[in-house]
């Protein structure tokens, strides 16, 4: 689950940084291909976490975004959304992040 959750939010950044959409999961891979602006080894990386899960293709790939240019997030902030908007969003009644 933390493989798929962090491969879906890193390929949303990119394609948000290039203001691509994507119609569905299962396209994601490809609009990430097509997208001209994106982290020399973000492909690789992403590939790696999909297909082999680890805390080390975690990193590289997050690390490889995050190093891709200055978000204006820290990483504070970042965890701190991720838990209000995904893991929390229950408690109020509103639909996760992650199922719009």
């Amino acid at each position: 689950r933390a493989a798929s959750q962090l491969s879906l939010f890193c390929g949303r950044v990119i394609l948000a940084h290039n203001r691509s959409l994507f119609p569905y999961h299962k396209w994601l891979r490809r609009a990430l291909a097509d997208a001209p602006d994106k982290p020399t080894d973000f492909m690789s990386n992403f590939d790696r976490l999909c297909g082999a899960p680890s805390s080390q293709a975690a990193e590289d790939l997050f690390d490889c975004v995050k190093d891709f240019k200055d978000w204006g997030v820290s990483d504070l902030d970042a965890y701190s959304w991720f838990l209000t908007d995904v893991e929390l969003a229950w408690m109020d009644g509103r639909t996760p992040l992650e199922d719009l």
